[in-house]
């Protein structure tokens, strides 16, 4: 993540969301990841009816519907909203979510004033974009460009990927947004294991290498540094905002500690039976696959607005793009000559 989106998570962390889904299992699932992402304020509805009360006491940031329920769907409660210039709901952008299928109402849709759509399947990454760019994009900026977005081109003769039916739509985003739930849990394990083998190592230097230990740059100091460092990474779970890639990229580092402490790693890990029976569960190669597919799939320009993840990202990410030579870079990386890390994907502190 760049500066753009260290920044974004401030505002996320403030932003009131409300999620409308008829389903508690989509409802626990959405805000779940959002909570993950660092959302604080979310609100639930079971439909429109539900959420235009909620509406009439609170101001939103943004609004994530459900699409496809008839009269109480995504659809009407924009409708609704709009049609009424004294909510405090009027212009809130509205994300509508759907299972698969929703472009025979496309034009409804723009018609009504829906701002954006995530179609399954999708990954808890693509919410985290859509969502990024509604709190971050001013509100009837997104309405002008939904409402003017040009129209789907007709579908090219072959296509690399055909967009599944609607179970398998649902069936892949479960099994991405259940592996990005385990995987965040795993890692934040794994970094603890992983700081307790530093203290671990540390203790064990103190005590062998007592006469060296005010050296510069002696192997202790390397590893206090090191210790501070999986603290760092940690606070960095709990503040919330950790992308798909982050979690590899930080599951990286950990494969990257020195020989003593990984040592002491080993052996925590493979004495946490409840840890191993997490891994086991961890289906790796039916992940990598769901998510090469669903990548394709998502490529496609958006049914509302036409853009592109790329897109949303250029959208997030272009306001502070000089940020990169002030301290905030691109990945997180253990330099095993300096014996430190070398922060790369989050903001510098």
């Amino acid at each position: 993540m760049n500066g753009r989106f260290t920044d974004s998570m401030k505002k996320i962390q403030d932003a009131h969301i409300l999620i409308v889904h008829g389903t508690p299992y989509n409802r626990k699932m959405i805000g779940g990841i959002l909570q993950l992402m660092g959302a604080k304020h979310i609100d639930n509805a079971f439909e429109a009816s539900d959420a235009l009360t909620a509406c009439l006491d609170e101001p939103f940031d943004v609004v994530l519907a459900e699409m496809g329920t008839g009269i109480n769907d995504a659809i009407a409660l924009t409708r609704q909203l709009r049609q009424n210039p004294a909510s405090k709901n009027n212009l809130t952008p509205v994300i509508a979510i759907t299972n698969g299928g929703g472009d025979d109402v496309i034009d409804d849709a723009r018609e009504a004033g829906i701002t954006d759509m995530i179609k399954a399947p999708y990954s808890a990454d693509n919410i985290f974009e859509h969502v990024m760019y509604a709190i971050n994009t001013p509100a009837e900026e997104q309405i002008n460009d939904a409402a003017h977005a040009p129209a789907p081109q007709n579908e090219p003769e072959t296509k690399s990927e055909e967009w599944p039916n609607e179970e398998e739509s649902n069936a892949l985003t479960g099994m991405l947004m259940d592996h990005y739930l385990r995987h965040h849990e795993i890692v934040l394990t794994k970094l603890r294991f992983a700081q307790n083998a530093t203290k671990e190592s540390i203790g064990e230097i103190k005590q062998i290498h007592e006469k060296i230990k005010t050296e510069k740059d002696s192997k202790e100091d390397a590893l206090q540094d090191f210790s501070s460092m999986w603290e760092k990474i940690i606070k960095m779970f709990v503040k919330g905002g950790l992308s798909e890639q982050a979690l590899f990229d930080i599951e990286k580092i950990i494969t990257q500690i020195p020989d003593d402490i990984k040592q002491h790693y080993n052996d925590l890990t493979s004495q946490d039976q409840a840890f191993l029976a997490r891994m086991e569960k961890l289906n790796k190669s039916s992940y990598e696959s769901a998510k090469k597919k669903v990548l394709t799939l998502q490529d496609e320009p958006n049914p509302i607005t036409g853009k592109t993840p790329a897109d949303y990202q250029a959208a997030i990410t272009q306001e502070n793009d000089e940020d990169e030579e002030s301290g905030t870079v691109k990945a997180i990386v253990y330099d095993p000559v300096q014996q430190k890390m070398i922060f790369k994907s989050f903001e510098s502190e």
